[in-house]
């Protein structure tokens, strides 16, 4: 299987005297004038020195403890510098970076950080000072120099610049994040789902607290036989329906709208319809009463204004939850509307970039048809959604398995984003429902964490999808948790994706494929590789 490793990079500067030939090595992430250091993909990094014998330089892995004193201990420097409490930290910066430095203490008797996973750590001697950087993520999380004297020394530039260089990287450093068993299992995982279900072309992608991996498979096209890539372009179907339910949500943010507003007060050509009494909030939880399919001929959004000012409700609203492509529409229309904007203008310019997304598309340009898959159905027919005006806001989203997993890292908060984009994403992950075997969010469905496979094939069955389903009104809303499973399926006539990620974890998936399959097989796939990373490998 062809795999992708975003962490794979090699910097360089013509600025540092490279040095002379080395023994083979893994590519390094670091140049400073006499010495290569290496951060390999082993448990402890290996690093290579030219000509300065008398500097001490150790790299490796510092794992979710900090190590007593004596550990990693040198003949010449004995004493590991510790952090203490938080009471004596202050705020500092390397141009941009967040740095914290902290106090020292003469013996750990706590953990230090709050992570379960690795991450790396740095010491080396400058100007006099050993000196301590340790990296997570993009931010350099801990400085500490202690001064030292009767050695030579790297200069203090070598620092900063290997501080800049490193905590502008995700947090790749520690090497792969997958064993190598679990890489083998995940391939054939992937390999039984193709075969099984005829697939051509598959795109999985992972994150393990920030840190991305993606796996290709198969083709893009039978008839190019064109194969799957990173930049391969799937239809989402449905999940593009979580885009509709955060631009509301943003909007509520920029006090365009709250959720408990009538839907005729945002669209006055529903005034005096049965939206006098139906919510912003009961359009996003799928509690309006709205049927699942638009009819054959509403296909532009005043045919869609039309057809709701006529439209009769079946039960009082928020009483069941019966899923709406209808209500996901016209929660874009009023999304919009609020915002004083076009539904894909308002995506493209305004939310997509604050996600970071930017192979994501309502409308591929011609620039990237070129990478958009071919789609086939279950009668292996090729097939792409057409292109009808109310289409990018139900199931005409185009996107990469890299734009997806990225998606779902900023339901987990990781990396820095827009401060109200992140509230946004907050109150998308809001309980508002109990509807059957799930909590109802803002489109997205949420379970209990661990769920068991029953459930989630349940939940994203056809049966529920189609059926009205008793709904309670959770009072309060529960707010964005933890310990849950998040997830949500997506298919077109050609496609099929599911998406899922328990931010406890910090574990997601995104699972895209180029042919309609059965709900069942798509969610009990991603299932069982997200629990794959959910056990430690050997």
């Amino acid at each position: 299987m062809a795999s992708s490793d975003s962490r794979t990079v090699t910097f360089a500067s013509a600025a540092m005297r490279a040095p002379a030939p080395m023994p083979a090595m893994p590519p390094p992430i670091m140049m400073m004038s006499d010495v290569w250091l290496m951060l390999s993909p082993s448990t402890l990094s290996r690093v290579w020195m030219q000509r300065s014998e008398s500097t001490h330089i150790s790299a490796g892995v510092w794992r979710g403890t900090c190590p007593r004193r004596g550990s990693m201990r040198s003949s010449r420097y004995p004493r590991w510098p510790a952090p203490h409490t938080d009471t004596d930290r202050t705020a500092k910066a390397i141009g941009s970076i967040p740095l914290w430095h902290y106090g020292t203490g003469p013996e750990i008797t706590k953990p230090c950080w709050p992570w379960g996973l690795s991450f790396p750590c740095i010491c080396f001697i400058t100007q006099g000072s050993f000196n301590v950087l340790i990296f997570k993520n993009n931010y350099m999380l801990y400085h500490h120099s202690d001064r030292v004297t009767g050695s030579s020394f790297l200069c203090s530039r070598a620092l900063l610049l290997g501080a800049a260089i490193l905590s502008t990287v995700p947090a790749w450093a520690t090497g792969s994040i997958l064993s190598a068993t679990t890489e083998r299992r995940i391939e054939a995982e992937a390999r039984r789902f193709m075969r099984e279900n005829g697939i051509p072309g598959l795109s999985v992608a992972i994150t393990i607290d920030g840190e991305r991996r993606i796996f290709n498979e198969g083709v893009a096209s039978r008839e190019s036989g064109e194969p799957v890539a990173d930049k391969t372009l799937f239809e989402i179907g449905a999940i593009g329906e979580t885009f509709t339910g955060l631009l509301a949500s943003y909007a509520q943010v920029k006090g365009r709208l709250s959720f408990f507003d009538e839907v005729s007060d945002h669209l006055p050509a529903l005034k005096g319809s049965a939206f006098d009494t139906v919510t912003v909030l009961n359009l996003a939880t799928h509690t309006s009463g709205l049927d699942l399919f638009l009819p054959e001929d509403v296909k532009t959004p005043e045919a869609l204004l039309a057809y709701c000012a006529s439209w009769r409700r079946r039960y009082a609203p928020g009483s069941q939850r019966t899923y709406s492509h209808i209500g996901a529409a016209l929660l874009a229309t009023v999304g919009a509307a609020a915002m004083k904007q076009d539904y894909d203008e308002l995506l493209g310019r305004e939310i997509l970039p604050k996600l970071g997304l930017s192979h994501t598309y309502t409308q591929v340009p011609a620039s990237g048809t070129k990478d958009y898959a071919k789609g086939y159905t279950q009668g292996d027919l090729p097939v792409h959604v057409g292109p009808e005006p109310l289409a990018s806001t139900v199931y005409g989203m185009r996107t990469t398995a890299g734009d997806m997993i990225r998606y779902v890292e900023a339901h987990m908060e990781a990396g820095d984003m827009d401060p109200d984009m992140k509230r946004a994403i907050r109150r998308t992950l809001t309980g508002y429902y109990k509807a059957g075997p799930f909590t109802q969010n803002l489109i997205w469905e949420q379970y209990a964490f661990p769920v068991a496979l029953r459930q989630l094939v349940q939940g994203n069955s056809t049966r529920v999808e189609w059926t009205d389903v008793p709904a309670l009104r959770l009072k309060p809303p529960f707010p964005p948790r933890r310990n849950v499973w998040i997830n949500k399926v997506g298919s077109t006539r050609g496609f099929a994706a599911y998406v899922a990620f328990v931010p406890a974890s910090k574990t997601g998936i995104a699972l895209l494929v180029n042919k309609s399959v059965p709900e069942p097989d798509l969610v009990s796939t991603a299932y069982r590789i997200l629990e794959m990373l959910q056990a430690p490998g050997p």
